[in-house]
């Protein structure tokens, strides 16, 4: 009859192993030998994505003009037979960054974002790229402030000419890089493209000025 020391191995037995051979006949006389018997991991690590790891749109941040990764949304889960090292990410497109561990934290710009994870277990195997693209759009409508009712004095005629920017708007949006367009209307005239009313002349009465804007 023969007996082997050891006949399964695990990740725990990585590397080299030696075993002992043990041979015996029926008069109980026996002999042994050693053998080294090496276990490699070849299997690659998995990546598993879940609800947030798929392709779509987020909103900025409030005021802000990009958008900061919350915990761990944006990683992917990885599990191996072993066990795993590392990840790696990469960011291209609008954003570029490249890491390991987590995207926590991590800032992604205006536009679309191509986000790709790679995992490494302890053997150096490698898994499958796991890409997804999240694009960050400008949902916040830009801010304006106006002067507020004012009062004046005729200073031609009957008419008021507007001086400077006193009844200006101030306008501001959280994406300053974008494109902002101003319009105004003075009563129940027409929508007009600009940003200052400066030197028009406003007749005698009540004149309602109204400011719009948008980025686009």
């Amino acid at each position: 009859v023969y007996t082997l020391s050891k006949t399964s191995f695990s990740c725990a037995n990585l590397g080299e192993n030696t075993v002992t051979l043990t041979v015996r006949d029926a008069a109980g006389n026996q002999s042994t030998c050693n053998a080294t018997v090496t276990v490699q991991d070849n299997s690659i690590p998995v990546l598993t994505g879940k609800a947030t790891t798929n392709t779509s749109n987020v909103n900025a941040d409030a005021g802000l003009c990009y958008y900061i990764i919350k915990g761990s949304e944006f990683d992917p889960t990885p599990t191996d037979n072993c066990s795993v090292a590392s990840m790696s990410y990469t960011v291209t497109g609008a954003t570029t960054l490249s890491g390991t561990g987590s995207l926590s934290g991590k800032q992604l710009n205006q536009g679309a974002n191509v986000i790709s994870w790679t995992a490494q277990d302890a053997s150096g195997n490698v898994s499958n790229l796991f890409s997804f693209t999240k694009t960050v759009v400008d949902n916040q409508a830009p801010a304006i402030t106006l002067a507020g009712n004012q009062f004046r004095g005729t200073t031609s005629g009957c008419n008021y000419t507007v001086v400077g920017t006193e009844f200006d708007p101030v306008v501001a949006d959280n994406c300053i890089s974008g494109t902002v367009t101003v319009e105004y209307k003075i009563n129940a005239g027409v929508w007009t493209a600009g940003t200052s009313v400066a030197g028009l002349s406003l007749p005698k009465g009540i004149n309602t000025i109204l400011w719009r804007t948008s980025d686009g």
